[in-house]
């Protein structure tokens, strides 16, 4: 199926990759980022995509009489959480950066794509006691678009514990043959939870596994830290370097070597074991809780301040690792169209910054049904609004 696709707020093109991997054939392919190096990295990717510049200075007007070709248009747009995240200042969509949703559903409303997906962090819907989120949905409405959402996480097809609410938006006009795109429950599609996710964190955990991560085990400080000793009790370390771990060390008869991670929870600590993640950001904080994740990564961020622990250590998760918990193939982030090496840093805050792809490619997936199924209907409805744009 072929669409026009204009992707906002672009990042490193999770949401194209997700309707490529879903089977859309995009034939007018627009994006908009101000960040240089994601658009570097989205123009190595998506070679025949047009830049657009800022969501600031965009008209869905223009961009429909020029680039229009009768094919159905898709609008995405992840747009900025830094006002709304836990970790942001929480000013809401109020703030500078989150507010710009409103102007990308501007443009929405100037296309009138037949569907648009937005996503945002779950705390949208805690934001300000929930206001966030009855305007977002206020917003949607007066824009004349009817709209599913549901939270979702990565952690479903993924081994990363990422929580997101998407959105996906059709016109109010359509009041026959409603399609439904979001999901009923956590297994839709036949994922196999379980054997998938025990297959990917083989190869997020295992230094040199035959996957290809990374050979080099940097080994990072985690504060303080108790490590089991041949039976003998923790020994507890400051501020110190988790060093290998011994192949004898065990806890309560599991089998497994473990550390203790001090954490602000009633026992005063949490338990990680070979295979686990640890979340070192403000490792000195004594609120912080929920730093271990078993088996599975915490939601990565920009920083990415998240390693794994293995029989040689704790170490940060590679870049590779981080592109692979977001879905992408590995060293989507190493170069840009220029084919210059882009550092870690950078790779590690677009990898934080950017949407699950296997999630995005489920609900294209659901989307490109519902057109097929309804085909005549859409294309009478696509080249309605067409004519209304000349």
């Amino acid at each position: 199926m072929k669409v026009n696709l204009l992707d906002l707020f672009s990042g490193i093109g999770g949401f194209s990759k997700g309707f490529q991997d879903a089977g859309f054939e995009i034939e007018t392919h627009l994006f908009s980022e101000i960040e240089p190096h994601p658009i570097a990295v989205y123009q190595k990717h998506f070679k025949e995509a047009i830049y657009c510049g800022s969501v600031t200075t965009i008209c869905g007007h223009e961009l429909k009489r020029k680039y229009d070709n009768g094919h159905p248009w898709i609008v995405t747009l992840g747009f900025p959480c830094q006002d709304i995240s836990i970790a942001g200042k929480r000013a809401g969509l109020k703030g500078k950066r989150s507010s710009l949703f409103f102007k990308a559903m501007d443009i929405v409303k100037q296309m009138r794509p037949p569907f648009f997906i937005a996503e945002n962090v779950r705390n949208l819907s805690s934001n300000i006691d929930g206001a966030d989120f009855k305007i977002v949905l206020q917003e949607i409405a007066d824009c004349g678009y009817n709209a599913q959402w549901q939270l979702v996480n990565t952690k479903w097809v993924l081994p990363q514990n990422r929580e997101r609410y998407y959105f996906v938006g059709y016109p109010a006009t359509r009041t026959r043959n409603r399609p439904q795109i979001l999901f009923e429950s956590e297994n839709v599609g036949g994922i196999n939870q379980g054997t998938e996710q025990t297959q990917i964190t083989g190869t997020l955990t295992a230094g040199g596994h035959s996957g290809g991560l990374h050979s080099s085990m940097t080994l990072i400080k985690v504060g303080t830290w108790r490590t089991h000793k041949d039976g003998q009790g923790f020994r507890e370390i400051k501020d110190g370097i988790c060093p290998t771990i011994p192949a004898r060390s065990r806890e309560d008869g599991s089998g497994q070597p473990v550390i203790r991670i001090t954490s602000n929870t009633k026992s005063g600590y949490e338990t990680a074991k070979i295979g686990d993640s640890i979340n070192y950001n403000q490792i000195n904080s004594k609120t912080r809780r929920g730093r271990v994740g078993k088996g599975c990564s915490q939601t990565l961020d920009t920083t990415t301040q998240i390693a794994a622990l293995t029989n040689s250590g704790i170490r940060r998760l590679t870049p590779i690792e981080c592109e692979r918990l977001q879905g992408f193939p590995d060293n989507w982030t190493k170069y840009g169209a220029d084919g210059k090496i882009i550092k870690d840093s950078p790779r590690y805050e677009m990898c934080g910054n950017a949407v699950s792809v296997p999630i995005v490619e489920m609900i294209a997936k659901r989307i490109k049904t519902a057109m097929e199924l309804d085909f005549i209907n859409w294309y009478f409805y696509v080249r309605s609004e067409l004519l209304k744009i000349k």
